[in-house]
């Protein structure tokens, strides 16, 4: 195993100096001079030092005089901001940054996450997928999972990133991650299979990563993009201002990667990374992740790629069903299957005689240590407004996308005036109301109704992953519903507004309370889209549910149920005044009247005035009861479907 500090240390002991309180913002000298403030013995005569930057108002790790010989969390720096918990390397001396002072660090606690596997087993689809799986992966090393198809690969992958339950233990630095999974979850990345889903096709990549930042980093936070992209062998100059659609394969796992880094994880976990990708492609990805684990890092990728296992401190094989069959190095791996080709090894593995192999003892997972410090969690106000913003991007980054926003209200208004002109200019409204109602919500419906579940897998996954609550999640997607509801219902009155300005039905004081109410009709049908897409098991169930409540919305309106001489009874009678859209169209008709009222184009009868305060009431009752009544299920549903994650 590589590991990039320890090649590079002379031994070193601590002279003096340390506990060393960061008190004061003067400059902290670190060095074998005896004139530092702190002195290390075979350390150069000055090393590096600490420096507070008041632009950023925080510490910065500066190497001096030769930049490579001081190490922050395993990484060679030149120059780096400091944040809670670092450790500093010098001269086979390990430093910790932590609640304002500098203290030494135990040297057998290295940066990373000690991952021991204890006998897991797990169940998906009703079959047996892991069958008491132990091992265990140290920080620095890099881990690959083998095995043929349906040998469990991917349900160890996302078990060991918490997305699913299992038998076992499975522990980061002795810690229980089903007990702790909420304090350990933020220190791992997981990149499924299909990570290219979980980007925003037509965000261009620095794009990409500002909205990643936004959302998944704490406040004040100002990653060096063009140096992580470098990183992962994306160039700025050459990637920045390119969009993801237009990026290969190999260039979006890249681009996942680096979002991924951009939190700094301590354990990296990767579902066959280099799938569909070309044999130079493949060995790049490979490298880059070596690189990572030198770097002191966790690393552990499910994989086919054969050609590249040189890259692996050790590997785990897994046979038909998920059975354990080897655990060590590759060549010992080779050696125990009598062979010098892999390829011979996934034929015996294929077949039932596989069971003669035992994997080797995994050493005993030690007492729980001292975990390493996460990267700080966003704000609410960022999380949330990040998310917000990224929700408008999905449809304001595609002119495709956009169209359809724009164009779906305002193409059912113009259909609607056509049709309509002659009813309108006779001043008779009924048939209007009832269409314009029955539109809006349905724009509502079916703005929302796929937004929770297409986001669940992979990107809400993600997101939890990296600490997102669901409430702020959550409170997210109703923002936006509610953003759309106020710019599609604008967009859908005002062609009523402007073409029939010459028989002026629809005057200028009808155009508020229009748009108020049509609003609160969208958002209304947003709220129910959103509780039939926490409902969903997956996206097209929420599409086939699309049918039945526009049924409902139609037929529970007044124009259908309601002749000139009978109203419904009973049951559809309960059901019609529980509808929004029955509702606001009787609130419409009364703004109507109060406008002309306005006018001087009519009287206002004391029953006028009755009438108004009625509608009025039953409207805001429906229009506040919705959301009271569907959002708190839909938070609950989805809340349900994550803990299922977990195993609760």
């Amino acid at each position: 195993m590589n590991n990039s500090g320890s090649t590079n240390y002379v031994s070193g002991r601590v002279i003096r100096g340390l506990p060393f309180p960061l008190s004061t913002h003067d400059p902290v000298a670190i060095g074998s001079d005896r004139g530092c403030d702190v002195v290390i013995e075979g350390a150069d005569s000055r090393h590096a030092e600490l420096r507070w930057n008041v632009d950023t108002a925080s510490w910065w790790l500066h190497d001096d005089p030769a930049p490579g010989k001081t190490f922050r969390n395993g990484t060679p720096v030149e120059s780096e901001e400091l944040r809670e918990g670092d450790s500093i390397d010098i001269a086979d001396v390990r430093l910790r940054f932590s609640g304002g002072r500098l203290v030494e660090r135990d040297p057998e606690d290295p940066v990373g996450l000690r991952v021991t596997v204890d006998g897991v087993s797990a169940t998906a689809g009703g079959a047996l997928r892991l069958s008491n799986v132990s091992f265990q992966a140290i920080p620095g090393s890099f881990t690959a999972v083998l095995g043929p198809s349906g040998g469990g690969k991917s349900t160890l992958i996302q078990r060991l990133a918490g997305l699913a339950p299992f038998d076992g233990g499975i522990r980061f630095n002795g810690h229980d991650l089903r007990a702790e999974s909420k304090t350990l979850l933020p220190l791992v990345a997981y990149l499924p299979q299909a990570i290219e889903s979980s980007l925003h096709e037509d965000m261009t990549v620095r794009e990409t990563m500002e909205d990643f930042s936004r959302v998944h980093l704490a406040s004040g936070s100002a990653p060096n993009f063009g140096k992580l992209l470098e990183r992962v062998g994306l160039p700025q100059d050459s990637f920045a201002t390119r969009r993801v659609r237009l990026l290969s394969g190999g260039e979006k796992r890249r681009l996942a990667l680096a979002l991924a880094l951009l939190r700094d994880p301590q354990l990296l976990l990767l579902d066959e990374p280099t799938a569909g990708l070309d044999p130079a492609t493949e060995e790049g990805i490979m490298q880059l992740l070596r690189d990572i684990a030198d770097r002191g890092r966790t690393v552990i990728c499910a994989t086919h790629v054969l050609g590249c296992l040189d890259r692996c401190d050790q590997v785990l094989l897994l046979a038909k069903g998920g059975v354990p069959v080897f655990f060590g190095a590759p060549d010992a791996a080779l050696a125990q299957f009598g062979t010098t080709e892999w390829l011979a090894v996934y034929r015996s593995l294929q077949g039932d005689h596989h069971t003669r192999f035992k994997s080797v003892e995994t050493p005993a997972d030690p007492s729980p240590r001292a975990l390493p410090a996460a990267f700080p969690p966003a704000s609410f106000g960022g999380t949330f407004s990040g998310t917000v913003r990224r929700l408008v991007r999905s449809v304001a980054g595609s002119w495709r996308n956009l169209a359809l926003f724009f164009g779906n209200p305002l193409g059912i208004a113009v259909v609607l005036l056509l049709s309509c002109r002659s009813l309108i200019e006779h001043y008779e409204y009924g048939t209007v109301y009832f269409c314009m109602t029955v539109a809006m919500f349905w724009l509502g419906v079916s703005g929302e109704v796929r937004s929770l579940v297409a986001e669940r897998i992979p990107k809400r996954c993600l997101d939890r992953m990296r600490g997102m609550p669901l409430s702020r999640y959550f409170a997210a997607h109703v923002a936006f519903a509610a953003l759309s509801a106020v710019v599609q219902a604008l967009l859908f009155i005002s062609p009523l507004f402007v073409f029939t300005f010459a028989h002026p039905p629809f005057t200028a004081d009808a155009f508020a309370p229009f748009w108020f109410i049509l609003t609160f009709v969208g958002f209304t049908g947003g709220c129910v889209g959103l509780f039939v897409s926490a409902l969903s098991k997956k996206e097209l169930q929420a599409v086939w549910a699309l049918p039945f409540i526009a049924i409902l919305a139609l037929f529970f309106s007044k124009p259908v149920l309601e002749g000139p001489d009978r109203k419904p009874e009973g049951t559809l009678r309960a059901v019609e005044q529980t509808m929004p859209t029955l509702r606001s169209q009787e609130v419409l008709e009364t703004a109507m009247d109060w406008a002309r009222v306005k006018a001087g184009r009519l009287r206002e009868p004391q029953d006028l005035v009755d009438q108004n305060r009625e509608n009025w009431g039953w409207f805001l009752l429906l229009a506040i009861g919705y959301p009271i009544v569907f959002l708190p299920l839909a938070f609950a549903i989805q809340n349900w479907r994550e803990r299922q994650w977990d195993g609760r």
